[in-house]
């Protein structure tokens, strides 16, 4: 309020305070009425301000924007000499009065309220922030964990202080398959992103919570990813897929897989090599009927062996499933480049596809190999034109090989060794191989019914040094030496099948080996039908004929050989039935 030093109520009182008359004194009125000029005055100039500021400071920093004349008012300024009335002079504030006692009163209280509120407002923004913090850290360990749409615009929002983990539905589009759980703490995941504002930080996937979608990567030209590789880095950090109880056979919705889908057109200048892992859950496919490998790209050997392979698993890994046909050029060094490698307990599966066989054609080393007690499952699959073997499993390894073309390898179609095994039961193309096309050796095993070994360049059927190969009604037809021999105590069974127009022997068997040939044809090769040489054949019902008539080139032991020729067609080095030097042969 203003502060006079008489009212006019006391000035002009028409009595005193005992109750007699009395006239105002002329120096109280002088006084009380100079008094009044003065705030009147004061609140004109108040009332007409142009600018009202704070501090005189700020009313300073101000002084440009308003025209000399103008009047403006500094309130609440730390030095209480600095309040006031100031007018605009030459640019500068001058100060002209006092502030009127009223309006520095109020000013001072708007000033305190103003103090009061901001503080008020800083409690309750510490409150808020604590409670978002609470039920942040309350979430969390409740496993609540906030969802977000995609990554692609994380950094545009703003993630609460004390959220450590988010889930994402997409990268590019929400439910593109390419999103997931993230945390901030660094478990060394490449895959990361940054949130925005003022809590921004960087978010590393969380491999551990599983997936229970389906997802579909591409590679080559506008797809997902450049290489196959890459993919691969992408789909493990996603992860294998929930397990879904009651029904998991051959089920993509309650496990569902994630696909792997080479563009047309894409080269595959690059290796893919797995050590430790199982990627399974991956399946790589293609929409050409054969994509290209670039041979010159394989550099890399992936144990001590010096196999260089396109595809390779080591130290009980599991290579992602192979659902295309691949066929490497003639780029760069062939010898060792395999297609598909496995070694040291691991595993591989090469999915079976009857109309359009998928495999890799024209390695230059194997085209599939299974080595130190590792298994492939390659049922019905193309391994054809190999530049060493087609399919090769050894040291205690396995291959199921059924119905598969291994055509046209250099060495051998089918080749077994170290008590190693091949199933390749029912009709698997070995044709046309360089040396074997089929060969077992220290105690290799090889089942293959209805083989087609014909065209080999040195034996159809080889089996050496304790091995065993069951190849019933094969066809060992115009081998370059041997249509089937078997050597150093092993066994042979070709009941039902032929080797015609050999370069020598039909059957050939040395040195404590068994060849079990009932109904077999040898005739017409050049040398012998069937030879028997410390060694045991039985070709009961068959022919061992090699030109029009009987001769004794036809059916032949030799160092004590046995051979059971009961109703067999040909003729015989000694007489049936009668223990000779060289032998017996029953008939």
């Amino acid at each position: 309020m203003p502060v006079y030093t008489k009212t006019a109520n006391d000035v002009f009182a028409p009595y005193d305070g005992g109750g007699d008359a009395r006239s105002p004194t002329p120096q109280d009125a002088q006084t009380w009425g100079t008094e009044v000029e003065r705030l009147v005055a004061s609140l004109t100039m108040s009332l007409g301000a142009a600018v009202i500021k704070g501090s005189l400071a700020e009313l300073a920093a101000v002084a440009a924007d308003y025209e000399d004349g103008d009047i403006g008012l500094v309130v609440v300024d730390a030095t209480v000499m600095n309040r006031g009335i100031y007018k605009l002079s030459s640019g500068a504030w001058a100060k002209q009065a006092e502030l009127p006692a009223d309006v520095a009163e109020a000013a001072a209280d708007d000033a305190l309220e103003a103090r009061d509120a901001a503080e008020t407002a800083k409690a309750d923004a510490e409150t808020a922030r604590d409670i978002a913090a609470g039920y942040a850290s309350d979430a969390v360990s409740q496993g609540n964990v906030p969802i977000y749409g995609t990554i692609a615009g994380m950094a545009a929002i703003e993630v609460p202080a004390g959220i450590n983990a988010i889930l994402v539905n997409g990268r590019a589009a929400a439910g593109d398959g390419l999103g997931g759980r993230y945390t901030d703490s660094d478990n060394g995941s490449v895959d990361t992103f940054a949130s925005g504002g003022a809590t921004t930080r960087t978010w590393y996937r969380d491999n551990g919570t599983g997936r229970d979608i389906a997802v579909t990567l591409t590679v080559g030209a506008g797809g997902d990813f450049a290489t196959i590789n890459e993919a691969v880095v992408a789909a493990s950090l996603m992860g294998p897929p929930r397990y879904v109880l009651a029904g998991i056979v051959g089920s993509t919705s309650s496990q569902p897989l994630i696909v792997i889908k080479l563009l047309s057109g894409f080269v595959m200048a690059e290796q893919v090599l797995v050590r430790g892992l199982n990627l399974s859950f991956i399946r790589i496919e293609a929409e050409d009927a054969e994509t290209t490998i670039q041979r010159s790209a394989l550099t890399q050997r992936i144990d001590t062996q010096p196999r260089i392979p396109a595809f390779g698993v080591t130290d009980g890994g599991f290579l992602p499933i192979i659902a295309a046909l691949f066929s490497m050029d003639t780029s760069g060094t062939a010898t060792g480049r395999d297609g598909v490698y496995a070694s040291i307990g691991s595993r591989a599966i090469i999915e079976e596809n009857p109309s359009a066989p998928y495999g890799v054609k024209n390695a230059g080393g194997d085209g599939c190999s299974a080595q130190r007690n590792s298994h492939i499952v390659a049922h019905q699959t193309n391994f054809s034109g190999a530049g060493e073997n087609g399919i090769h499993a050894g040291r205690t390894s396995t291959i199921d090989a059924s119905l598969s073309d291994v055509s046209g390898a250099a060495i051998a179609g089918l080749y077994a060794w170290r008590s190693s095994k091949i199933n390749a039961y029912s009709t698997t193309d070995c044709s046309d191989c360089g040396s074997y096309g089929i060969y077992a050796t220290n105690g290799g095993d090889i089942d293959a019914l209805q083989p087609d070994c014909s065209g080999a360049g040195i034996h159809g059927i080889y089996a050496l040094n304790g091995a065993t190969i069951n190849a019933s009604q094969a066809n060992c037809d115009n081998a370059g030496t041997d249509g089937v021999r078997a050597h150093g105590g092993s066994r042979v069974n070709v009941a039902g099948g032929h080797a015609n127009g050999c370069g020598q022997k039909g059957l050939h068997a040395l040195y404590t080996s068994d060849i079990s040939a009932q109904s077999f044809n040898a005739s017409g090769n050049i040398g012998n039908g069937i030879y028997a040489l410390s060694a045991t054949i039985n070709i009961n019902g068959g022919n061992a004929q090699m030109g029009g008539s009987p001769a004794a080139t036809d059916i032949v032991v030799q160092q004590g050989g046995i051979i059971r020729a009961s109703t067999a067609t040909g003729g015989t080095n000694v007489t049936k039935n009668i223990m000779a030097s060289q032998g017996v042969i029953f008939g």
